[in-house]
């Protein structure tokens, strides 16, 4: 590895860091506005904790301990990333899938970057906006859309400017490709292709 994607590395570790103590500020004030009710107050405690267990796997990931490849059922980290990253959201989510692909790869880099793009949308759409996701499998390939009905690529302003370019990065090295253009809700799309060990050919040998 060299020194320049190691830097790019520890920077997108961080960014990732930084966004989930961002939620955890926003889930705290929110429990605080809660406190008579007891079942938002332990929902939002819930959230808190998973964001803690989050960070804990970004720790285990810059250490080294948390990079292997293994079979992941694909709907399942892109719920999870949808969890993390839409744990404060208060507008509109659609989430349509049907099958659920397998692939091999690492499934902390696959959830990274499925949530910076959701994170992304989340943001672009804004507190009564709409986020819509769909996961669907084509040949060999396990493919999500994720697109928001904000103002487009551009439009608003960059946080830090590293999500989604550390997304392209770990699905290019998960064997996938990122791309981007408009959604039919008028926002931003992002579609993340992958490749998938299911479909007709059934499991490579």
């Amino acid at each position: 590895m060299t020194e320049a994607v190691a830097h790019d590395g520890f920077r997108e570790l961080c960014h990732d860091a930084r966004q989930s103590v961002a939620t955890i500020m926003l889930l705290a004030r929110a429990g605080e506005a809660e406190v008579d009710d007891r079942d938002l107050v332990l929902k939002r405690l819930a959230q808190i904790a998973g964001q803690t267990r989050w960070m804990a796997s970004l720790l285990d990931d810059l250490l080294g301990a948390d990079g292997d490849l293994g079979v992941v059922d694909v709907a399942e980290e892109l719920e999870q990333a949808i969890a993390l990253a839409t744990a404060g959201f208060t507008g509109t989510l659609r989430l349509m899938m049907v099958e659920r692909p397998r692939a091999l790869t690492a499934p902390l880099a696959l959830r990274r970057a499925f949530a910076n793009v959701v994170d992304n949308a989340v943001r672009a759409a804004g507190s009564d906006g709409c986020v819509q996701i769909k996961l669907t499998t084509g040949g060999r390939a396990a493919v999500v859309e994720i697109e928001d009905d904000g103002p487009g690529f551009g439009r608003i302003p960059a946080v830090h400017g590293i999500g989604l370019a550390a997304s392209r990065r770990a699905v290019e090295s998960l064997g996938g490709s990122l791309l981007t253009g408009t959604g039919s809700l008028g926002g931003a799309l992002v579609r993340l292709t992958l490749p998938s060990i299911d479909g007709p050919e059934g499991p490579p040998c």
